[in-house]
């Protein structure tokens, strides 16, 4: 399988943003705003701040004027689609970025494997590209999930660095001091219609 056009995209990406510090700031500063406001150790907020790192990723790559649609909510098992169809998945590793990164849940019968060309925000490394074929062999099989290598992925990057966005600071998890449920700012817009269950709502402590 050819990754041509994903390979593409991200180049292109790197290219454009590396000259635009107003977009580098607002990515960095969204990425660090999703963290303190929905810290992940609140298991719920996981899927949200993954959705909204992908929404990041997207509306970067618009805002420099690539097309690039989000449709995570497909759950074909990527993030990002591009006009000719190719699609790109996103995981996005805030902590223990040298272990082992989760990429594909093995639920249910089967082989996974992974096929997907792949974008990592990782924390105080950047935004790297990886795909099968131009890094063979760094994944594994880990109870439910097929894995891949923080810690190779990492070492590939630094090896190869036309394939890494260096220059955004993917920040690490907060400390969640004053952390939100996402069920709350949902229950909290839905309740906007209904008076009473507004009246009596309290956030989760």
């Amino acid at each position: 399988m050819a990754y041509d056009a994903e390979r593409s995209f991200f180049l292109e990406f790197r290219h454009r943003l590396r000259a635009d510090t107003q977009l580098i700031a607002e990515i960095e500063g969204a990425l660090a705003a999703v963290h303190e406001r929905y810290d992940t150790r609140v298991w719920e907020n996981r899927f949200v701040a993954g959705g909204v790192t992908e929404q990041i990723i997207g509306s970067a790559a618009r805002a420099l004027g690539l097309d690039i649609a989000n449709v995570g909510k497909h759950n074909q098992g990527y993030d990002l689609e591009l006009p000719s169809g190719e699609g790109l998945s996103i995981k996005a590793v805030f902590s223990s970025t040298d272990g082992q990164i989760r990429l594909i849940n093995k639920l249910g019968e089967g082989t996974r494997i992974w096929v997907d060309a792949t974008l990592f925000p990782v924390a105080m490394v950047g935004i790297g590209y990886a795909d099968p074929v131009l890094v063979p062999g760094l994944t594994a099989s880990s109870g439910d999930a097929l894995v891949i290598s923080g810690r190779q992925l990492k070492a590939f990057w630094a090896a190869n660095t036309e394939w890494l966005v260096d220059f955004v600071n993917v920040p690490p998890k907060s400390s969640g001091a004053n952390t939100s449920v996402a069920s709350d700012v949902v229950a909290f817009d839905v309740f906007q219609r209904f008076p009473r269950l507004m009246g009596a709502f309290r956030p989760e402590i």
